[in-house]
């Protein structure tokens, strides 16, 4: 049925596709409580056509859909990705959107998105400070006219509200603070909210413990505890994984959470608590999530695997490779 819809807003024009992309999104909002089926249907009705509607269609669509529970999540998901003067119903609103995701937009959208959601409900404090000092960081205020826009999608947007504005490099206490509400996201976040990445040799199980576990060391606040925790996880000495975790860039790391089956969202976590000063701009968070979504499981398992064998072998005096043995007590050439 929607594949037929489509090929009919195809044939007459861009029009034909705003009235039916309203007429869709307004009969579903009029549902008490839609079906799965009814809400596949229209995100594959309405996506398609979402690069084809002029902007005041996409202001109605993100306010109707700003306060529902059943809206398909990819359509959101594909609307936060608009400018702020047409998906902040959804930013402020949307009980669709969860940390993770929040987290997600700020690193790839920017300041003005992150500014947006300083008026979301509830919001958890960390996200809120991360927004305040992205904001802080602007070069002038975000949003001034949304106080108007939030509930009449069809108004134009000024300049302003549209004009690219992105955060200078934090200073150091800022850096610092946004560490210290990172731990506490981290600390009351739950595993399971995040959609994972499909890990190719361990279960969604064995990824969850290996992030708590993970997690937990980090916040010890001690570099040692979390670098021991990622050599156990991992199956590599500890030395091995103290340089991944000291070097200059974040790859290895990326690799190792990567073969872990973190999302994303674990990940930055992870890689932000022990290593704030990576993350001084959202430049950089929006680097981090592109190369983290890049690289691909194999190759990060291959990555990891090659720092296993430098762990059971060494070179002997004269050249040649001398296995090791584990016994007990420690180590010993055989």
């Amino acid at each position: 049925m929607s594949a037929e819809f489509r090929q009919v807003a195809n044939r007459n024009g861009s029009g034909k596709s705003e009235r039916l992309v309203r007429a869709a999104v307004s009969a579903f909002c009029s549902l008490t409580r839609p079906t799965r089926r009814e809400i596949t249907q229209l995100g594959q009705l309405v996506l398609p056509l979402l690069d084809r509607v002029p902007v005041d269609a996409k202001r109605y669509v993100s306010a109707a859909l700003s306060d529902s529970r059943y809206a398909p999540i990819d359509l959101v998901l594909r609307l936060c990705e608009e400018p702020v003067d047409i998906c902040a119903p959804l930013l402020i609103r949307s009980p669709l959107l969860d940390n993770g995701h929040l987290v997600r937009i700020i690193g790839k959208m920017g300041a003005r998105h992150a500014a947006a959601m300083l008026r979301r409900p509830r919001l958890h404090p960390a996200i809120a400070a991360l927004a305040g000092k992205l904001g802080d960081a602007g070069t002038q205020p975000a949003l001034p006219v949304m106080q108007t826009q939030d509930r009449s999608p069809a108004g134009e947007p000024s300049p302003n509200a549209i004009e690219p504005d992105f955060p200078s490099p934090f200073r150091e206490e800022v850096v610092e603070e946004v560490r210290k509400r990172l731990r506490h996201i981290m600390a009351g976040s739950s595993a399971g909210k995040s959609a994972r990445l499909g890990p190719v040799q361990r279960g969604f199980t064995m990824a969850a413990r290996d992030y708590e576990r993970l997690k937990a060391n980090v916040l010890s606040g001690n570099a040692a505890f979390f670098q021991s925790a990622l050599a156990d996880t991992l199956g590599i000495d500890y030395p091995t994984a103290q340089t991944i975790v000291n070097s200059r860039d974040y790859d290895d790391l990326i690799a190792a959470f990567r073969h872990i089956g973190l999302s994303e969202e674990e990940a930055f976590l992870l890689v932000c608590a022990a290593c704030p000063d990576r993350f001084r701009s959202v430049e950089e968070i929006r680097s981090f999530a592109d190369r983290y979504r890049s690289l691909r499981i194999r190759a990060a398992d291959r990555k990891v695997g090659e720092w296993k064998p430098a762990q059971d072998a060494r070179p002997s005096p004269q050249g040649e490779v001398v296995p090791f043995i584990r016994v007990t007590g420690g180590l010993k050439a055989s």
